[in-house]
């Protein structure tokens, strides 16, 4: 914010006279001639308007964040016990198909650090620090092959996952420079995390083998969640700021829900990460 100060100078009143003052004028006469000059007075006033940039020092505030955007799941490559002679490895083919979609809602404080002004021409360097509590969601597939026995060479099924994923995180957003309405900030968190999934698998169209598909019903986990990235944010107006960010979260190790087809089906190494890219308004008060 840029504060001004109106400063108005004005020049004292002159006046310039020449010869003898006298009531009235100036008597000016010599041997051929006498006459009176009236006396000259000049009065001037000189206004000058000076904007002076006043240092105003921020001090903490309240912000509501909503975002949205895209991502992907990273299942890497897990493993899922059939029978106690056969565990088949899942592949995941999709890791790099950014086709989840994410929001986030949540609300934070914004806390100075360093006597950081509200407005600067030049760099700040970790001019504040924002305690956030935030609530994101997640949607998408991960999709993949299952290798019977974990071996290539039985590449005989897919397999597919809808994933459905709220959690609430305690992030800390840390700016890491500004320069007058553009900040560049880091974040990381921890929190819970509410995991539904609803796995199914299906054999591949000509192979002759005694396979067949399986159903898992949906299931709910509940994890603990880590996540850490960064971003920019650009201010519009005193109350309204554009956001842009980068998110990784990490999730704990999860777990399938029972099947009709597969008796005591657990995916004994299934580990799951995201990546998204979120953007949105925050509201300053």
């Amino acid at each position: 914010m840029k504060t001004y100060k109106r400063i108005l100078l004005t020049s004292a009143l002159f006046t310039v006279t020449s010869g003898a003052a006298l009531a009235g004028g100036i008597v000016l006469e010599d041997e051929y001639t006498r006459y009176t000059k009236p006396v000259i007075e000049e009065e001037e006033e000189i206004v000058l308007e000076i904007e002076i940039e006043v240092e105003e020092e921020a001090t903490p505030y309240w912000e509501i964040l909503g975002m949205g955007g895209f991502g992907a799941f990273d299942a890497g490559d897990s493993t899922l016990d059939i029978t106690g002679s056969e565990v088949d490895k899942l592949v995941q083919t999709n890791e790099n198909d950014w086709e989840t979609w994410t929001a986030q809602l949540g609300v934070g404080y914004v806390i100075p650090l360093f006597d950081a002004e509200e407005y600067s021409d030049e760099i700040q360097w970790f001019p504040a620090i924002e305690p956030q509590l935030n609530v994101y969601y997640l949607e998408g597939d991960i999709v993949g092959d299952v290798y019977r026995f974990e071996s290539p060479d039985f590449n005989e099924a897919d397999y597919s996952i809808n994933l459905k994923s709220t959690r609430l995180m305690f992030d800390v957003a840390l700016t890491l420079a500004s320069w007058r309405d553009l900040s560049v900030f880091a974040l990381a968190g921890i929190g819970p995390s509410w995991n539904r999934l609803d796995f199914s698998s299906h054999i591949d169209e000509g192979v002759d083998c005694d396979l067949n598909d399986v159903g898992v019903d949906s299931h709910t986990d509940t994890n603990f969640a880590y996540e850490f990235g960064g971003g920019v944010t650009y201010e519009l107006t005193e109350h309204l700021a554009l956001s842009a960010e980068y998110l990784f979260t990490g999730f704990d190790d999860l777990k399938l829900g029972n099947s009709d087809d597969v008796e005591d089906l657990d995916p004994s190494d299934f580990h799951l990460n995201s990546s998204a890219f979120l953007f949105g308004l925050r509201v300053m008060f």
